[in-house]
């Protein structure tokens, strides 16, 4: 266990240093520490006000879409908001976005579900996430005459991409199912992986079920409504802190496509650094702008919307401990539980009651994970009515 943990901290350390040493490449390349310093003080607080309500728009709009696309009941939202914003928060610090994996874990602790559900509501999120940038960027192309500032190979990439991924989400569960018969045969060739692999596989069919519900065009259609609030908020975020420079709405999609598709990529390290500020400046250094300008703003909004999501996640946490601070307090809690042997009901997953007896039908009523079963017991017989009792007097 200890060196588990020595090897996760070991490689955080390194991809913290290889995010430190791509951003100070291109910082050193296309611009100086003056500009980026000139960038940070041009912000004011209303601007940083506004940024900050419009990038909390996006976890709202995520929590929207993974509830229309689980069906989710309205009293759940609130968890699985913290869920969404403690994932979007592991997303931006871990490297190459495998702060993905978490999603269906929170999932499950928040909402009591199967795994397999929230990996299917991720998959999912990310086909409609890349098809909604995909047709922004042609929207955008279409609207403001840019087709000619960039090569023809961009739109035909974006229409590709589109395409790609509503294939993708037609066909997700054969697809699922094809690389579940994979990893069957695999572990049936391989015994040392077959505990592995039936894990993984009762997981995909968990996923292949619940996609089946899900591709139904009434969900994708509420959930591509959602992902809209999730751009408009990202984009409004980038609009306001763009403001000092007289950037058009226009060019901040254009250059937040850039930035966002860039992001997406699985290579970049802590925070996104490097990929992203590549991504922004060469979108924004296409609408006009100077490279140096770009690369500083670029660096600005990073750690502006990292800032961001970092606080929506503590202020998460504090809520989850809260709330396990009054259930250690409560009665149920003190008394009949012990916090110690057993998870406490944070999550609103479970309802433990003591073993109840019914005085006048001398039945036992058993609770435990909100599941009753309810077993006869014989009711103690009048001592009056006993036929011993009777002989004797």
């Amino acid at each position: 266990m200890k060196q588990s943990s020595s090897r996760r901290a070991g490689t955080f350390i390194k991809a913290g240093l290889v995010s430190a040493v791509l951003l100070a490449l291109l910082i050193f390349k296309f611009t100086d520490i003056q500009t980026v310093e000139s960038v940070f003080r041009t912000l004011n607080w209303r601007e940083i006000m506004f940024a900050a309500f419009m990038y909390t728009l996006a976890p709202v709009g995520r929590t929207l879409r993974f509830a229309v696309l689980l069906q989710v009941k309205p009293h759940a939202l609130g968890r699985l908001f913290w869920a969404v914003c403690l994932h979007q928060a592991g997303l931006r610090l871990l490297p190459v976005r495998t702060g993905e994996a978490i999603f269906p874990y929170l999932y499950y602790k928040a909402l009591g579900e199967q795994a397999g559900q929230g990996v299917v509501g991720l998959i999912y999120s990310r086909l409609l996430d890349f098809a909604g940038l995909a047709c922004i960027f042609l929207a955008f192309l279409a609207v403001t005459g840019m087709s000619g500032r960039v090569p023809w190979t961009w739109p035909a990439w974006a229409v590709l991409l589109f395409l790609v991924m509503s294939i993708i989400a037609i066909r997700l569960p054969w697809l699922l199912g094809v690389i579940s018969k994979i990893l069957g045969r695999m572990g049936s060739n391989r015994k040392s992986r077959t505990r592995f692999v039936s894990k993984i596989m009762s997981l995909l069919d968990e996923s292949r079920s619940a996609s089946l519900k899900i591709r139904s065009w009434p969900r994708l259609m509420g959930a591509s409504l959602a992902t809209l609030l999730v751009w408009a908020g990202i984009f409004g975020c980038f609009w306001f802190l763009m403001r000092p420079y007289h950037v058009s709405v226009q060019n901040v999609v254009f250059g937040g496509t850039a930035a966002s598709i860039a992001g997406s990529v699985p290579a970049g390290g802590i925070g996104n650094f490097g990929t992203q500020e590549a991504g922004w400046t060469l979108g924004f250094s296409l609408a006009g702008i100077l490279p140096g300008l770009a690369l500083a703003t670029g660096l600005m909004v990073n750690l502006f919307t990292l800032a961001v999501t970092l606080v929506l996640a503590v202020l998460c946490l504090a809520v989850v401990r809260s709330s396990w601070r009054q259930w250690k307090e409560s009665p149920l809690g003190s008394e009949n539980q012990d916090p110690g042997d057993h998870e406490p009901d944070i999550l609103g997953l479970e309802e433990r009651l003591e073993n109840t007896e019914d005085p006048a039908g001398g039945e036992m009523l058993h609770v435990t994970g909100g599941v009753s079963k309810v077993e006869d017991v014989p009711a103690p017989k009048d001592i009056a009515d006993s036929p011993d009792r009777l002989e004797r007097d």
